[in-house]
């Protein structure tokens, strides 16, 4: 692939102290490409998604994004690599109860200064917001949203850094089939306005024609059997 954005090259890994291992024989992806990763519960996609992003540390192999080494930064610069280039969406959303709406979408700013100028930021948050109709709850806490109205924020966030990369692990889990639709639509659409490259892991079949590509992890890891 000659624009390769994400190249995962003789990836293994294996959990301590448990008996999961995978190896990723090779995985490239197009910059500004949208990819679904699906499979069976247990076969590793979550964790394939945390090995792209640097939360997990592959036990060998070559995790490249946009001609960065991963496999090879320090756990510091991994953190502030992320929270600079990657939005994350996590399947429990991790919103902060003790904070409104807006601020959780602003959180990244707050945790890491550097990030740039938060006047900005807070305008950014306020369209995004706008955008998947939410603008109007921006003062609430989590708590008092629903669970639809909570995932808007939680793509919001990972979208307000203007990230390179969107990650997404199974967003749209705990949705109804009407809402999960809705926000799958929102985190494609939003992403690909950016010009952002976009890996979500789903187990939602009827989603996948959203995306410019489908990566089935059994297939993807039975590429060694096979090499």
């Amino acid at each position: 692939m000659s624009d390769a954005f994400v190249i995962l090259r003789e990836l293994r890994f294996r959990h301590r102290g448990g008996p999961f291992e995978m190896t990723v024989p090779d995985l490239a992806i197009a910059r500004g490409e949208a990819v679904a990763c699906v499979g069976p519960s247990g076969c590793g996609k979550t964790t394939l998604l945390e090995l792209m992003v640097g939360i997990r540390r592959p036990d060998a192999g070559r995790i490249e994004i946009d001609g960065i080494r991963l496999d090879a930064m320090t756990d510091t610069a991994l953190r502030r690599w992320r929270r600079r280039e990657v939005g994350l969406v996590f399947q429990d959303l991790r919103l902060l109860d003790s904070l409104t709406a807006l601020e959780n979408i602003l959180l990244p700013y707050h945790l890491d200064g550097s990030l740039g100028d938060l006047a900005a930021a807070t305008a950014r948050a306020r369209r995004l917001a706008e955008s998947m109709g939410i603008d109007a709850l921006l003062r609430r806490r989590p708590r008092r949203l629903s669970q639809g109205e909570r995932q808007r924020i939680a793509v919001c966030r990972a979208l307000v850094t203007e990230p390179a990369l969107v990650a997404a692990d199974e967003p749209t889990g705990s949705l109804d089939p009407d809402t999960a639709a809705v926000a799958a639509d929102l985190l494609v659409e939003a992403a690909r306005r950016g010009g952002r490259t976009l890996f979500m892991v789903t187990h939602d079949h009827s989603l996948l024609d959203r995306f410019d590509r489908v990566v089935e992890m059994r297939s993807l890891l039975a590429a060694e059997a096979s090499s």
